[in-house]
């Protein structure tokens, strides 16, 4: 049925003036047609919408070709030679082309049928898919229904035990209070003993730390009373340092004095025996020079009492000042 559609088709194209039955047979190709698909759809459409063009193309050129023909004088032959020539060169573009078109309607075909087996195969899959999920679906309430039973049995076994323990525990606990209360009585008992024993150790321990307080107090005025004395001795004490310092430093002023005048006669006494011992040079007598000589022994003998030791230099007399 299509061989005789596209011969149609060609016949029409070969008659340019009957355009309007190409549109007429495509629609009739396009019913025909069992399993339409819109890229053949497409195709057709194009081929409609072409087809005129072609042939006001084709029109123009015979007129054309005529014109050209009559105005160079050619015969009526050769212009259907022409013609004949340019038909079969448009028959064989026309076959190219419905070739095309067929090895395209059957590709369209064949991914129409794939697509149709693939349609086929997602709805037993989807057929499959609910079976599979009922059976997993009625399996799960099944498992929750055996789970739901044991529950219910380890629920009536817990309550059960629950009970046995909660009687074993109430026995249990009434013989402890029991023994706590005995217990209790015992550590009152015990308790107002040790109480009482508190009590006297504590008023024993009253005495013992009032009579402390009262030793502590008579420590601490006793105490007042050696700190008062010692008080009393240290001030004694810095006034006989004073008074001592102030007698030494007195003393040792008048020893002072003494040397300096100690000092000044040793200086006068070598002075006279200075001019003794040249007077004693120049007159030549020994007497005056022997009683000069005595009398210096006696002013520098160390059994006088009065007087310092007379072994410093004069040098040194300045040092003790300064060390005074």
């Amino acid at each position: 049925m299509m061989v005789s559609v596209y011969i149609r088709l060609l016949m029409v194209v070969c008659l340019p003036p009957k355009v309007s039955e190409v549109a007429t047979l495509l629609r009739l190709k396009l019913d025909t047609d069992k399993h339409p698909h819109p890229r053949i759809l497409l195709k057709l459409a194009g081929t409609c919408t072409v087809l005129p063009t072609l042939m006001a193309d084709s029109a123009s050129e015979v007129d054309l070709e005529s014109d050209t023909s009559s105005v160079d004088g050619l015969s009526a032959r050769d212009q259907l030679q022409a013609k004949c020539d340019q038909m079969q060169r448009r028959m064989d573009l026309l076959q190219q082309e419905n070739r095309v078109l067929k090895t395209e309607v059957e590709t369209l075909k064949l991914k129409v049928r794939s697509l149709m087996e693939v349609n086929q195969q997602l709805r037993r899959n989807s057929v499959s898919i609910q079976a599979k999920a009922e059976q997993e679906e009625e399996y799960i309430s099944n498992m929750l229904q055996r789970r739901i039973s044991e529950l219910k049995k380890e629920k009536e076994a817990l309550a059960l035990n629950y009970e046995q323990e909660e009687e074993c525990l109430t026995n249990e606990l009434n013989k402890k209070l029991v023994q706590l209360q005995r217990e209790k009585e015992l550590l009152e008992r015990t308790l107002a003993q040790e109480q009482e024993a508190q009590v006297t150790s504590l008023a024993l321990a009253l005495c013992r730390v009032n009579k402390l307080k009262h030793r502590i107090e008579k420590l601490e005025n006793e105490k007042n009373a050696k700190q008062q004395s010692l008080d009393k001795l240290r001030h004694e004490k810095i006034e006989l340092e004073n008074a001592l310092e102030q007698e030494q430093e007195a003393l040792v002023n008048r020893l002072w004095k003494k040397m300096d005048k100690l000092e000044a006669e040793k200086r006068r006494l070598q002075d006279s025996r200075a001019d003794l011992e040249v007077d004693f040079h120049r007159s030549g007598t020994t007497r005056l020079c022997s009683g000069v000589v005595r009398e210096s022994k006696y002013v520098f003998s160390p059994d006088r009492r009065s007087m310092p030791s007379h072994s410093l230099l004069p040098s040194e007399k300045p040092l003790d000042r300064g060390i005074r």
